[in-house]
């Protein structure tokens, strides 16, 4: 395994192997951290190399008495200015932005207990300058939550290279902080890290950043590993061990502390503003479907462990270290769930339009019209953001399922963010089993409904839509319908409703007339339906026949009504007519809100409203027939004999997917933001 790099002297060579099972896999950036890597602990250094005798202490891995160099002296004094290491105050000086979470609050401290100098509290400025540009200190590390990104991002400064380094945070495998005990690191870098001037820039900072100042190599208890994987810098902590063998001394390496995975953006020094770019997007091979995007050397033992060789400067030592865990479907999900609607909106409780007292205006202006005793009622709809995160959690489900695996358990601390892009993580992968399956989906029912308890939403006031998916998600043969609760309409944007409804409206308006009672057969009595309709005075004007309030009168007219439609039946003629005549009612109602409410507004003096403002005024009384018109007319197209090739189109719920954007597509308002 020994394999010689240029530039190392041979009589001062050594090889070491550290070997570590795997763990659990590693945490996103944001995420609740997983345990620590579990498994035997790492082997002893590699024997049968010879090990070169320094100083009168025997063989020796770590030479006695020698300073550990960390550079080229202190630029400062040699131009006459006090060194920094002279200053008052602390050398380090760290701090973050407002409105970072407090997890991500806790990595930033993880990341500087790995520093060993002095440090300063953690400040909390929205000018990262108040910390990298601090007059009395040597360096400085600061953590901001970029907006328009939706990323977190470290900037690490030094006065003394003039230098700002800034990396992404994509990943955190471990956010504990190091022990209590005095921190004297040895640094490796994996071959081929500073291939270029910004990258080898990038080494001397992070020597300045996390080197231990002036102390003994052979104090030496911690190794602070920097491999570099394309354009990412993992960070690992190994805890030395030292070994006595007989005359002997070696030692083994066991994993501890955080670990973290960077990716350099931008680097600034006196040159001005420099870009990271990863050359591979660049170089890749059109006929290429695999490409080894590692600069770095790759070995594997008879255990069938990779390492990576990594150079120790101060011991000019090559030491193999396990490859760091791949992180790749973690990088940058920097967000849970529960984060994520402290910076949005799950719900709102609105008051509806049209309920309560009219404007003195309308009724003064026609007294023998006047509005009275309708109540004020209240609403309480899903926000845009909690729709996106609704409807996907059930497609990262299905797209398990379309791998043949599912989840073995999902809870709400596996959903974690990018952007609005969500993802299932931590969450361990099992066989695809139809059992499973269900499971998932009744899990994912299940943390629907616990966050929104979490946020302040009390089961019984759930929207009846929502209600209506979550029952489909917790019911029998949930996966028979996962389709329908994808695409159901709790999830739809208003005005994506509205195209919807009036898309069915009017295929309900081409079928036979027992299609229709098919396609309506759940819908609300006729009772109710004048409810809905009397209860908000904006909807009296838009009720499809407009529906005398005196109850004679509507008698008579349900009578002529059933007249009419009794001869379209050949069985129970007025029955059905009455059925039909409800239907019909429930289904106009709402389309001709869509199309005249605004008018009506105008009326009743309170000017225009826009067709969102129309939408909520409806969907707060017609939730329900919404939902039991997507569901019914899409039963009648699956009942169907003979089918055409386009009833079976519309025979499947997954024709309603076209009322549904992409999440990154998805814009909120700046109502949706907290």
């Amino acid at each position: 395994m020994a394999r010689k790099r240029k530039g190392n002297r041979a009589g001062d060579q050594r090889q070491a192997t550290a070997t570590q099972a795997q763990g659990p896999p590693p945490g996103p950036a944001q995420g609740p951290p997983p345990g620590p890597a579990q498994g035997p602990p790492p082997a002893q250094a590699q024997g049968g190399h010879p090990q070169e005798r320094r100083g009168t202490g025997g063989d020796e891995l770590l030479p006695p008495r020698k300073k550990i160099n960390r550079g080229s002296g202190d630029s400062n004094a040699e131009k006459g200015e006090p060194s920094v290491k002279n200053r008052t105050g602390p050398l380090f000086s760290i701090g973050h932005c407002h409105g970072l979470s407090a997890r991500h609050a806790m990595q930033l401290s993880s990341l500087a207990s790995l520093i060993t100098s002095n440090k300063g509290e953690i400040k909390l400025t929205d000018d990262p300058n108040d910390v990298l540009h601090d007059k009395e200190s040597s360096c400085g590390v600061y953590m901001q939550w970029c907006k328009q990104s939706d990323s977190i991002f470290i900037r690490i400064s030094s006065a003394e290279m003039k230098t700002v380094i800034e990396m992404e945070l994509l990943a955190v495998c471990k956010d504990e902080l190091m022990e209590k005990e005095a921190l004297v690191p040895l640094l490796a870098f994996s071959q081929e890290f500073d291939a270029d001037d910004k990258w080898a820039a990038t080494k001397l900072l992070l020597q300045e950043v996390f080197g231990s100042r002036d102390a003994r190599v052979d104090d030496a208890n911690y190794i602070y590993a920097f491999t570099r994987i394309s354009q990412k810098i993992h960070i690992q902590t190994f805890k030395i061990n030292i070994k006595k063998n007989g005359g002997h001394h070696g030692f083994d390496l066991v994993k501890r502390g955080p670990s973290f995975v960077l990716k350099p953006e931008k680097f600034s020094d006196s040159n001005g503003d420099r870009v990271f770019l990863d050359q591979h997007r660049f170089l890749m091979d059109k006929g290429t479907e695999n490409v080894d995007l590692s600069f770095s050397a790759v070995i594997h033992n008879s255990s069938g462990l990779s390492h990576v060789p990594h150079h120790i400067n101060e011991l000019r030592l090559d030491i193999f270290l396990p490859t760091p865990p791949d992180t790749t479907e973690w990088e940058g999900y920097t967000m849970t769930a529960v984060e994520f609607f402290t910076r949005y909106h799950a719900y709102k409780r609105t008051h509806v339009p049209g309920t309560g007292p009219p404007p003195e205006a309308y009724n003064a202006k026609n007294p023998k019209e006047a509005i009275t005793g309708v109540d004020v009622r209240m609403y309480n709809h899903l926000c845009r953001p909690f729709q996106m995160f609704g409807r996907s959690c059930i497609v990262c489900c299905e797209e398990a399922f379309a791998k043949q695996t599912c989840y073995e358990n999902i809870e709400l601390e596996n959903l974690f963010f990018r952007g609005k892009k969500l993802k299932i993580l931590g969450a361990k992968l099992v066989n695809y089993t139809v059992a499973k399956a269900e499971a998932n989906l009744r899990q994912v029912a299940a943390v629907i409904s616990d966050l929104l308890r979490k946020l302040g939403l009390r089961q019984g006031n759930f929207p009846h839509d929502l209600e209506n998916c979550l029952d489909l998600l917790k019911g029998k043969n949930p996966l028979d319908k996962l389709e329908q609760s994808k695409n159901h309409v709790c999830w739809m944007d208003r005005l994506d409703k509205i195209l919807m409804f009036e898309d069915i409206f009017d295929e309900f308006e081409k079928m036979t007339p027992a299609e229709k009672l098919e396609a309506g057969k759940n819908f609300p009595k006729f009772g109710h339906l004048q409810l809905m309709v009397a209860r908000n005075w904006l909807m009296r004007d838009c009720s499809s026949y407009r529906l005398p309030t005196n109850r004679e009168q509507l008698n008579e007219l349900r009578k002529r009504k059933r007249k009419e439609l009794s001869g379209l039946f050949l069985t129970d003629h007025d029955a059905n007519a009455d059925k039909l005549f409800t239907i019909q009612k429930c289904f106009k109602t709402p389309r001709n809100a869509f199309q005249h409410l605004t008018a009506s507004a105008a009326k009743l003096l309170i000017g225009n409203l826009s067709r969102e403002v129309v939408e909520f005024v409806v969907s707060s009384e017609f939730t329900k027939v919404y939902m039991r018109a997507q569901e019914g007319v899409t039963r009648v197209y699956a009942n169907r004999i003979p089918q055409t090739t386009l009833d079976n189109e519309r025979s499947k719920f997954s024709r309603f997917g076209r009322y549904f954007q992409a999440p990154e597509g998805i814009q909120f308002k700046d109502n949706d933001k907290k």
